[in-house]
């Protein structure tokens, strides 16, 4: 169970933007709660603490801005993963470690992502340990609010009492982490509260010191100007390092035509992707290879070394992913109708299955039914020779990369499957 809580300046705001999406990702006994901020932020965030206090089958206390939106359709599941290690009291999603002072953009270290209304702003890796969170978005654990309080008498306005929230945890001997979670962040250009900030800041330097380290951060400029100088001091050397290296030099292999094909039928999957989900979340079972070039084109990306769903599905309880890709051993399990039971499960409603198995006499009418029985509507069954794979020649070289023999490489007799889950049905657009 998780205790939803937004501290309410703007009514309207709130109702239009944090409440709708905390409404899509809540279960059903999930507590929402939104209270005005009349008294102070830290006063109505302690009220929320101790109604989560009060159910002892709570799990997490999200608090969040009431101009923040929850888009990553997994976030109830990230947040109850990331809350369930036992070293964690705190999680959001922008950070840093590291402090200087309350910005805490201009620590040394700082880590997340976040989609604001104008940008996307990254602070570095999307999952890292630091000091201090934004407070737009603080998850809390029930090791942190069943021994931790807002300091109503320090902070008695709108700044800092998320970063004082996440140094009392870490002086518990607790860990402030940075998660991947996607939000989005509606952010007003308003007047900024310059001496509600300055106190907070002065508060924060008195009560922290032993976190709180000012100095004066470094321009940019003056960073640049010193790797300019490394550089034009390096290079006599670089360039006498690069001359022995030429010198001896050895022969370059050439690529085999086996890792241009695999080069190719990655780019080409992608591409077949892009046209069934443009963007979302993937999990590659049986492989990682794929994944890893899902994620440079922009997909949130999972893999499974093995064949088994179980084995991902066993630390992420609740986790769903858009599409689920199998690009070889669907043929060589024990279980088939389990498999697609479990992905079904692992799928959201209408979320894609994606498969890639061998041909053969009566191979397309057996896994079409599987499919159907499973709970799917098969949305294309393709020869995969016409759709997927591109013929290119074998070649075989000596020691010394000389060719030896070139020749056609064999036509693969395979079959392309993407099925949608959820809609069971008459099959539709089947070509095979």
């Amino acid at each position: 169970m998780i205790v939803f809580g937004v501290c309410v300046g703007d009514r309207e705001k709130y109702e239009t933007v944090a409440l709708p999406s905390i409404r899509r990702v809540a279960a059903a006994d999930d507590l929402i709660l939104g209270a005005p901020g009349d008294p102070g932020i830290c006063a109505v965030y302690n009220t929320f603490v101790a109604e989560a206090r009060r159910h002892p089958d709570c799990d997490a206390l999200v608090l969040l801005h009431e101009d923040l939106e929850l888009v990553d359709p997994n976030f109830r599941a990230k947040t109850l993963r990331v809350l369930a290690e036992p070293s964690v009291g705190v999680a959001g999603v922008i950070g840093g470690a590291g402090l200087r002072d309350l910005r805490w953009w201009e620590a040394r270290r700082t880590a997340g992502f976040v989609y604001e209304t104008r940008f996307p702003v990254s602070h570095g890796a999307r999952e890292a340990d630091v000091d201090a969170l934004d407070g737009m978005l603080l998850l809390i654990s029930p090791a942190a609010f069943r021994t931790l309080e807002f300091d109503e008498v320090t902070y008695r306005r709108w700044n800092g009492y998320g970063f004082d929230y996440c140094l009392q945890a870490r002086k518990a001997g607790m860990r402030v982490v940075v998660t991947d979670i996607d939000v989005l962040h509606r952010a007003k250009m308003a007047p900024a509260d310059t001496k509600g900030w300055q106190d907070a800041r002065a508060a924060t330097r008195r009560k922290w010191p032993e976190y709180v380290r000012y100095s004066l951060p470094v321009p940019m400029r003056v960073r640049g100007a010193a790797r300019a100088l490394r550089a034009r001091a390096w290079r006599p050397f670089s360039a006498l390092g690069i001359r022995g290296l030429r010198a001896r030099k050895l022969p370059r292999q050439p690529a085999t035509d086996a890792q241009t094909l695999a080069a190719r039928l990655t780019q080409t999957r992608l591409q077949f992707l892009g046209r069934c989900l443009p963007g979302g979340a993937i999990l590659e079972v049986g492989g990682r290879e794929f994944a890893s070039a899902a994620k440079t084109a922009g997909y949130e990306t999972y893999s499974t070394g093995s064949d088994s769903i179980d084995s991902w599905t066993a630390g992420r309880p609740g986790m769903r992913v858009d599409a689920l890709l199998l690009w070889s051993g669907f043929e060589r399990m024990a279980d088939p109708p389990g498999f697609l039971a479990t992905a079904l499960e692992v799928l959201h409603p209408g979320g894609k299955i994606v498969m890639e198995t061998p041909g053969g006499e009566g191979a397309a009418e057996d896994l079409r039914r599987l499919l159907l029985e499973a709970g799917f509507s098969i949305d294309c069954l393709l020869p995969v020779a016409s759709h997927v794979y591109q013929t290119i020649e074998e070649r075989r070289w000596d020691r010394n990369f000389a060719l030896l023999e070139r020749r056609p490489w064999p036509v693969l007799d395979s079959l392309l499957v993407v099925a949608t889950a959820g809609t069971a049905g008459r099959a539709a657009g089947d070509e095979a």
